[in-house]
């Protein structure tokens, strides 16, 4: 007897259907491992590829953004100078010149900024509300921003002061002071802990200033820099800096321009990545990145008065007279 196929008596669609289940089957076997290995290595080109210009991105944002934090500095300070009797340009805090003395590693963080943490050197609880200098609220530069009764970390003020307040002293790249091979004698506090935390503001106010026999009477700092004075009284305000990133102070003591010391003099990475690039605000209101290895430093002595410059900037204000600030403290 002749067999017939089951497929000649049904719809042709059936058919085709169970011919062609077996391949469905085996399209449902997933990947095989060298399929797999090789989708797992483009992925890991594309992610090589991509990440350095994502770190970058947000580099050059976070840099922007510190930028932009110092111009802001600057020009509130310049209008700070406007609005203060004595027109000095980078705001005072009145404690010290009660005191009669200058203490520039202190001072450099009281012009503004939040509420910092205790210190570890005998003066105490520097920076926090607690301390002798009264925390953020008795700093000048605050209190003329935000207003005596709207600082942002009084109890009881608005979100708008809150928003708008200590963001302005906070750099978003920084890190705290990063290595002690520049300064030896540099706080272990400061290692690693922001310095908008410790201090309460991630930008040092310039606090160039000498002593010695040369500037009587024994024991007395004069400030060569803008510090305890007008703007006019710059010699050069576009090259002159009000404040820069705090960790550029080990750049600074890490320079040639400590020639009597016997440290050893390399170049120091900053916030930002860069070796021997700072972030600063100038006394015209403008901010830029200068760069401040221990090759760019310019010193010299006319006159007997050291200059502390570097290329495009300058932390002193000389010929103008140097100011006498008080008995001097640590620097």
């Amino acid at each position: 007897m002749v067999r017939y196929s089951t497929c000649r008596r049904q719809v042709p669609t059936q058919c085709a259907a169970r011919a062609n289940r077996g391949w469905a089957v085996s399209a449902r076997r997933g990947l095989t491992l060298v399929e797999l290995l090789v989708v797992l290595a483009i992925l890991s080109i594309l992610i090589a590829i991509l990440l350095p210009s994502i770190s970058r991105a947000r580099g050059e944002g976070q840099r922007a953004k510190c930028l932009s934090n110092l111009r802001s500095l600057g020009q509130g300070s310049a209008a700070y100078a406007g609005a203060d009797a004595s027109g000095k340009v980078i705001p005072e805090h009145p404690k010290p010149a009660e005191l009669g003395t200058f203490d520039g590693a202190v001072e450099r963080a009281l012009y503004g900024g939040g509420d910092g943490i205790a210190g570890e050197w005998p003066e105490g609880a520097w920076w926090s509300s607690n301390g002798p200098y009264g925390g953020a609220a008795a700093r000048p530069l605050n209190r003329f921003l935000f207003g005596a009764d709207h600082l942002p970390d009084t109890p009881g003020t608005g979100q708008a002061a809150q928003a708008g307040g200590m963001e302005l002293f906070q750099c978003p790249s920084d890190t705290g002071w990063t290595t002690t091979a520049a300064v030896p004698e540099v706080q272990s506090l400061w290692l690693g802990n922001p310095m908008h935390r410790v201090s309460g503001t991630s930008y040092a106010a310039n606090m160039a200033a000498m002593s010695g026999p040369d500037f009587p009477p024994e024991g007395t700092c004069w400030s060569i820099g803008p510090y305890g004075r007008s703007g006019d009284r710059m010699a050069s305000p576009s090259e002159t800096i009000l404040y820069w990133e705090d960790f550029a102070l080990a750049a600074w003591e890490n320079s040639e321009w400590w020639w009597w010391t016997e440290r050893p003099k390399e170049s120091v990475r900053g916030w930002h990545g860069r070796i021997g690039r700072f972030n600063i605000a100038y006394g015209d209101g403008a901010a830029a990145t200068a760069s401040m290895t221990k090759d760019d430093w310019q010193p010299s002595e006319p006159s007997g008065w050291m200059m502390m410059r570097g290329r495009g900037y300058r932390l002193d204000c000389l010929p103008d007279a140097p100011v006498m600030k008080g008995q001097c403290g640590n620097q």
